[in-house]
């Protein structure tokens, strides 16, 4: 998100402020991200969330959303379609393959950046920013293991 932030103008949270930043800096502001998903899924924007709200998001993942992953995005797509039990189509009504594949290849807001060593401060000061989410990840990488749909 620091390096989107930086480069993405067409965004309401831009902030070209941000390009003279660390990520150290970034992670110790108050524009870097606390626990994102957690809050969405809780509905807790500005309030505190809490280990509640942690198991409060895993449960509301289980009964009400199908997960994937960028990381792994050919299998999250194929996902879906199995879960809708049907190939999507574009607007015309044509096969969406094309599009798929363009995405797959091309990614979605791509945006490169350099990768950062998970011992470092920035690392630190980020894991603890958002603990919750990182442990709402990992449940829904056991979602993505032992949840079918057949």
């Amino acid at each position: 998100m620091f390096h989107y932030l930086q480069k993405a103008n067409w965004e309401k949270t831009f902030d070209a402020e941000l390009s003279s930043q660390s990520l150290e800096e970034y992670a110790q502001s108050s524009k870097a991200e606390h626990n994102w998903m957690t809050r969405i899924l809780v509905n807790k924007m500005t309030e505190e969330v809490s280990l509640y709200d942690l198991e409060l998001a895993k449960l509301i993942l289980n009964k009400k959303c199908i997960v994937g992953l960028f990381s792994d995005l050919q299998t999250s797509l194929n996902r879906f379609e199995m879960y809708f039990e049907r190939k999507w189509k574009d607007k015309a009504g044509n096969n969406a393959n094309t599009c798929k594949l363009k995405y797959l290849k091309n990614g979605i807001n791509v945006n490169s950046h350099p990768l950062y060593n998970k011992y470092s401060k920035a690392w630190s000061i980020l894991q603890k920013n958002n603990d919750l989410d990182m442990q709402l990840y990992d449940h829904v990488l056991i979602l993505l293991t032992t949840r079918t749909f057949l």
